[in-house]
């Protein structure tokens, strides 16, 4: 039932320059249980003059975006992403975005996407892949831009 999903949340919006987004999960020393925490982090640079950028996000089962150490978006139900519009969230130059993934029974995964469409009517995506940096870790100020990360 999670691939029909993902399948479904993949090839919305896919064009030429776009992505595909992959779940990611970090399998742990510390195993999985009820309500096991995941967190991964992504810094990224702005495309220039872009004119919208709409994040895609699920989790199994909980997921959590922040935006340069701010909240944007929740969601409750991997089998319905959120979308939201993060516009005017995203500053020129270098951004970082957060996930946080909570999951009821088992191993905590997130998949999400990040579209950027350009003035010039082509899209660029940042989504979740391998080249995340992950933690089991709960850390302070570990969703904000000048969080030292090297551990994860």
């Amino acid at each position: 039932m999670k691939l029909k999903f993902a399948a479904l949340f993949l090839a919305f919006g896919t064009t030429i320059l776009a992505q595909t987004p992959e779940w990611i999960w970090l399998d742990g020393k510390a195993g999985s249980g009820a309500e096991q925490v995941r967190y991964f982090r992504k810094t990224f640079e702005a495309p220039k003059d872009f004119a919208k950028a709409i994040l895609t996000i699920t989790g199994d089962d909980r997921a959590t975006a922040y935006l340069n150490g701010n909240h944007v978006a929740e969601n409750r139900n991997w089998r319905n992403a959120v979308s939201v519009d993060l516009t005017k969230d995203i500053k020129p130059g270098q951004n970082l975005l957060a996930l946080r993934g909570r999951n009821n029974n088992g191993s905590a995964g997130v998949i999400a996407k990040l579209e950027f469409a350009l003035k010039d009517k082509s899209r660029i995506s940042i989504v979740t892949d391998t080249s995340w940096l992950a933690s089991t870790t709960e850390e302070s100020n570990w969703a904000a831009p000048g969080f030292a990360a090297q551990n994860w």
